[in-house]
């Protein structure tokens, strides 16, 4: 998820936050309060800033997965490079022919919540994504490797001119 920040230098601190840029948000900050970025960049204070949700500037490129701590058994599944974010995540069940869908974690990843999973997982396996304006492309990923940034059949969510971008 993208957002376009614009800082004012109103605040607390020594290093002030002005002007506008991008940023990319990968997880949620916890010690964070509502509303409110970690810039994750060594400075010091609270700032104000204003912050608006946009499509990010992907440009022609697609979107990538990548695994952290899978196995045949256990499916942890990162989204990289979407042009708007997955507010769903499904993996086909080929066996019993259903969609299963994956649960997001605080830290930007998906995996099982529920449902029907048929186990151990094969790949390639065939997912379903959903944009946060409803949007749903499939996409196949050819095989399971942790750590690594894998790429599909090369889909990506249409660019959406009704969002601010």
């Amino acid at each position: 998820m993208c957002f376009r920040v614009h800082g004012s230098g109103q605040g607390a601190g020594n290093d002030p936050i002005t002007g506008s840029f991008t940023v990319f948000v990968k997880d949620l900050c916890p010690e964070c309060h509502a509303g409110s970025v970690d810039l994750a960049e060594n400075g010091d204070g609270r700032w104000k800033v204003d912050i608006q949700a946009i499509q990010c500037p992907v440009g022609n490129s697609k979107i990538e997965y990548k695994f952290q701590g899978s196995n045949p058994y256990y499916v942890k599944l990162q989204i990289r490079n979407a042009r708007i974010p997955a507010t769903s995540v499904e993996m086909f069940q080929p066996k019993h022919h259903v969609w299963t869908q994956l649960k997001h974690t605080t830290d930007g990843f998906w995996t099982f919540g529920g449902g029907t999973v048929e186990k151990p997982v094969h790949f390639p396996a065939r997912i379903r994504l959903t944009a946060a304006n409803g949007e749903q492309i499939t996409d196949h990923v050819p095989k399971m490797a942790n750590d690594v940034v894998i790429h599909g059949d090369g889909v990506q969510f249409s660019f959406d001119s009704r969002l601010p971008h």
